[in-house]
Parts: C-alpha cells; structure tokens; sequence
C-alpha cells in the first residue's frame, strides 16, 4: 500500500514510521526543509498524565471574561479573533460541563496510557537511546500555594490513578526532596502532586531521530512542498495538489496540526480544529546550581519549568490570536515573571545570555482530545487536534492511525477520539 502523509512534525513522522514498519510504501510532505520545524520545534517536553485536563473545563468560561485583553492573561484571546471563533468557541463553552469535562479527561487518559505503552515499544524498535533527547524518567511535580487549591488537586488524585497514572499527594518537605530549588520558598508551599512516570525529553530531536529510523525503513521525505489543495472524486481523495505536481498514493494521512483545517476544507472536510499559539523560553540551565532536575508546574502563577539537557525551558502561555507566530517579548516577560518570583534564582540563567523565545501554533479541540482516524472520504486519515498534549498522545495517536489505515482493529476504543463526535464521518 502506499500512504502519502501531510506534515513532518512528530505526528506525522511517528505515524510513517509506524506505517513503513507495517510494510507500507511511505512519503512524508512537508513545507519545510526537515523535520519538527514548526509545531514540534520547542514546544514544553514533558510527555504523561500533567497535559491530559481538557481547557474547556468547569470554570474556566468566568477566567476567559476576565482574561480578556489582557497581555499578561495565561489565556489570552485576542479581541479581533473572536468573530472567527464563534462556533468553536460555542462547543468549547458547552464542554466546559462538568459532565462533558470527566467524559473528555476519560478519554485523554486512555489515550496518553496507550502513548506511554508505544514510546517504549517505539524507542526499542528504532533504538532510540535516552541520549538522544535528552530523556528524563524522573517525575514531574505540580505545586499548590492555598489550601483550597491544594484541596482540589488532591480531589481529583483518585480519579487520576482510576485513569491509570501513578499520582501522589505529597508535602512540602518531600517537594523539596523531589526538587532541591524549592528550598528557599519550601515554607510558602501547602503542598504538591507528584507524577510519578512522567517523562521529559527534546520532542524535536525525537522527530528528528526517529526521521532518520523511517528513511532506514523505506520513507521518502519531500521538503520544501506545499500542499495546496485535496482533490477529491466522489467518496475517495486522487491526491496532493502541491506548488509543483499531483502527488497520488492509496491512501493518505493528513497530519498538519492547526493547519488541517484550510487544507482539508479544500476537500470540502469540516474539522473544528483553531491554532493555539503556545510559547517557550529556553536558557542555559548551568548558572543556577539547584536547577529543577525534571519537570515543576505552579499551578497559581501558571508555569512550567523543565529541564531538557543542559537546558531549562519556560512554557505557560496559550493565546487564541490566528496564525500568528510572533514570540511576544511582553507574553515571555509576563511568564518570566512567575518563574523568578518563585525561584529567585532563575535570574542567574537569563543574566548568562538573551533568553530563547519561541512560538508556534497547536491544532486545538474544543473538546480536548485529538481527531484520529477516518473522515468521510474512504482513503483519508486524520491525526490532528492535540493541542498541548501532543508530544504525550503521538505515539498511541500514531499506532492508531496506523491501524486503521492498513485495516487493523485498533489497540484501544476509538470512541471519542474520531471526527464522528462532532456528528461529521
């Protein structure tokens, strides 16, 4: 069989490989010159159950009133964005019940519990050695401030270890044991929630490295292509319009993140996908000698911090602005902020040199968990809509795709998961 896959990022890459190991014919396309050069590029790297809590969740439509317009909002939606949001946004309000949101955070688990299972089964298979990005196996650790806010995470632990993750509640001495840089503010702390099995690790050179695998396999990448337009005959897609031919194969894998959504249009495919700007920082991990060994979220200020080599790396911001990838200083500023009000220390690592900003945009849901497998056009696949979860859901989305392109009953239920919940086949 031979399968055409739109997008070199690491859904697009983990699903040829993926594919080319099931002994199928396999070409990745891509606008860019190698891979993981947009969506995969920095984005946080932490990879486990701390991504899986949909957005819409109960609540969070009373923050967005309060958020709006304001630069320093972790959520920002931009003022002039929200004509174009209107019915996405109507079906992310109604997913914020409740109900909707234990039903949705179900099935993001069940997804990132088969991810986890097929990274180790992946990193076997293609010898991908820790080395290689960086892999850190140490945890992650999210940190409470009130004893409200504590007591809510706690709430929910249970319901994080029926979905499967080993998640502890954990007191401010054992956070400081876990990560010695809370030291100073150990008394300000209420206490913490351990993930246990959380991994850290580069996702872009997990892309890269797994790229290289896929070529020893068969894939043939074509850089530096543009894909224009689906061209559809009936209930079967005939190919690729690119800026220089008509790419054809069996069947074809749409895997583009934010971007599938004009593309698949073309092709007259609905998807309730938007592009979610995410935004990184990364500074040398070096001058700061109690650095975070892997992975701490602040759940008040609204941060991550992790560590990916000799690196560390701020993620925090989420902005609903369209295709725009600008790296804000004034959005990076705003999340730097929180970081050294908490770790006082971190300036020791942005005084070592201009810290690295980064942009890019996610494929969001307003549901939460990605859109995976068919679509109304027999011989098209979809694996798009992660949104920050991505490098946690790409190797089960992967595996599943996988599956079905070739005819194969998929490991786990799809249920959920494809675009037939937003009443479309």
């Amino acid at each position: 069989m031979r399968v055409l896959i739109v997008g070199a990022g690491i859904s697009g890459v983990t699903t040829a490989y993926l594919l080319a190991r099931a002994g199928c014919e396999v070409t990745v396309v891509d606008r860019g010159t190698e891979p993981a050069e947009e969506t995969s590029f920095a984005n946080g790297g932490v990879v486990g159950g701390t991504q899986i809590e949909p957005w819409a969740s109960p609540g969070l439509q009373w923050n967005l009133l309060k958020w709006l317009g304001r630069e320093d909002a972790p959520l920002l939606v931009r003022w002039r964005e929200i004509p174009r949001l209107m019915g996405w946004g109507l079906r992310f309000l109604s997913n914020c019940d409740p109900g909707r949101f234990h039903r949705n955070l179900a099935v993001s688990g069940r997804l990132t519990r088969h991810s986890l299972a097929k990274f180790a089964d992946i990193r076997e298979t293609a010898n991908i050695a820790a080395e290689d990005y960086d892999l850190i196996r140490r945890g992650a650790l999210k940190l409470y401030f009130t004893d409200q806010s504590y007591a809510h995470a706690c709430a929910d632990i249970e319901l994080m270890r029926k979905l499967g993750f080993d998640v502890r509640e954990v007191d401010a001495r054992r956070c400081v044991a876990l990560e010695p840089g809370l030291a100073p503010v150990a008394n300000t702390l209420t206490g913490g929630v351990s993930y246990a099995e959380e991994e850290v690790g580069d996702c872009r050179a997990f892309t890269r490295v797994l790229a290289r695998r896929a070529r020893e396999l068969g894939v043939a990448f074509r850089f530096g292509t543009q894909v224009w337009a689906l061209q559809r005959a009936g209930d079967r897609l005939e190919g690729l319009v690119t800026d220089s031919d008509l790419l054809t194969a069996d069947s074809y894998v749409i895997a583009t993140a934010s971007y599938s959504a004009p593309l698949l249009k073309t092709a007259g495919i609905g998807v309730p996908v938007i592009p979610a700007k995410g935004l990184t920082i990364s500074v040398p991990a070096d001058p700061w000698p109690d650095a975070v060994r892997s992975a701490v979220m602040d759940h008040s200020r609204l941060f991550g911090l992790i560590r990916i080599g000799s690196s560390l790396r701020v993620s925090g911001s989420a902005e609903l602005t369209g295709y725009d990838t600008t790296a804000a200083v004034s959005r990076a500023n705003a999340i730097l902020a929180g970081v050294t009000e908490l770790f006082p220390e971190f300036q020791r690592c942005l005084d070592a040199g201009p810290p690295q900003r980064w942009a890019g945009v996610r494929g969001l849901t307003p549901d939460g968990p990605p859109i995976l497998g068919p679509t109304g056009i027999a011989n098209l696949y979809l694996n798009i809509g992660h949104g920050p979860q991505g490098w946690s859901t790409s190797c089960g989305s992967a595996d599943l795709v996988a599956d079905l392109v070739i005819g194969r009953e998929p490991a786990i239920s799809m249920e959920g998961l494809t675009l037939a919940r937003f009443g479309a086949r």
